[in-house]
């Protein structure tokens, strides 16, 4: 069976369009691990062609799926009658348990390689956020993972996140205190050039009018990573929208390098549709093929001295 120390450095995240030639070619190049959550592309679209291109045609040990539990939205209320943090302990249980179900059946399969929560505090800009009571959610959330575990249903649970530094170091500690430290093992997280201080880097925002997103920043890669966590980056062109200056193809270019050399990077989703655009993740991260020659650029305030050159 796969082991996550088993995987290349480009796997294959988010794909709304064109999935069976891009999981495929992915196939081919080498990819094992596809991630999925509940609402990509539509509601069970994507967890759909999982089951379709992947399940059917190769064997379950084969290959790893990272699958997501829904946190937000009107699936619970739809399906339940109530929000999941309105729920008493039975009633969240049933209700993850019975997400978790259509998950599996729409995936073929009968067990997810990596569980996670997914978005964590995602709904902290909402007048009623309260964070102490958010992360009781999740750990109220987390004893039914831990069971799921027992029963064989999950070999890691991880979370997403696009948060900074301080929402995960605090996400983290008050989970090890409720359930262990060895409950959780892997983390997906935003990080690229453009928001590699961990915050929204106000040079690239102030200079370019660019959208720069929080992420987990250097000092997140290395808590996580002290912590013993796998890294997943699941956004490195998208999460600081490297695609809105005007040098795109440089930037994205050099900043797949600047990815390649952080060793506390474990893999890249390549969230494309793209065949092309894959094979850009793949030259670069894998086969260390680089495509434009541009200078190193090691501190990232003096970047923007460099980016038309």
């Amino acid at each position: 069976m796969l082991e996550l120390k088993d995987l290349k450095k480009v796997q294959v995240g988010g794909c709304h369009l064109n999935k069976e030639q891009v999981f495929n070619h992915a196939w081919e190049k080498g990819c094992r691990l596809f991630d999925t959550g509940f609402g990509y592309s539509g509601p069970g679209v994507n967890d759909v062609a999982i089951g379709e291109i992947l399940s059917k045609n190769h064997k379950r040990d084969e290959f790893m799926i990272c699958q997501k539990l829904p946190l937000y939205g009107e699936l619970y209320k739809d399906t339940f009658g109530k929000d999941l943090r309105d729920m008493d302990d039975t009633e969240m249980e049933n209700a993850i348990r019975k997400v978790f179900d259509i998950q599996c059946k729409r995936c073929q399969t009968e067990y997810f390689d990596i569980y996670m929560y997914h978005a964590i505090y995602d709904n902290r800009f909402r007048a009623d956020f309260d964070l102490i009571k958010e992360t009781q959610f999740y750990i109220r959330v987390g004893k039914v993972l831990a069971k799921l575990k027992s029963e064989g249903k999950i070999n890691h649970i991880g979370f997403s996140s696009h948060n900074v530094f301080e929402y995960l170091y605090y996400f983290i500690e008050e989970m090890e205190k409720a359930l262990g430290k060895t409950f959780m093992d892997v983390a997906e997280v935003a990080y690229n050039v453009l928001n590699s201080n961990g915050n929204k880097n106000t040079l690239f925002t102030d200079v370019y009018r660019i959208t720069v997103w929080d992420a987990a920043g250097e000092k997140g890669l290395e808590y996580l990573k002290s912590k013993g966590y796998f890294i997943i980056d699941m956004m490195p062109t998208e999460s600081g929208r490297l695609f809105e200056i005007d040098t795109s193809d440089n930037w994205r270019d050099w900043n797949f390098r600047f990815i390649r050399e952080n060793k506390n990077i474990d893999i890249v989703l390549a969230g494309t549709s793209n065949i092309k655009h894959f094979d850009q993740y793949w030259d670069i991260l894998v086969d260390k093929v680089d495509l434009v020659t541009l200078p190193d650029m090691r501190i990232i305030n003096n970047a923007h001295k460099h980016c038309h050159e």
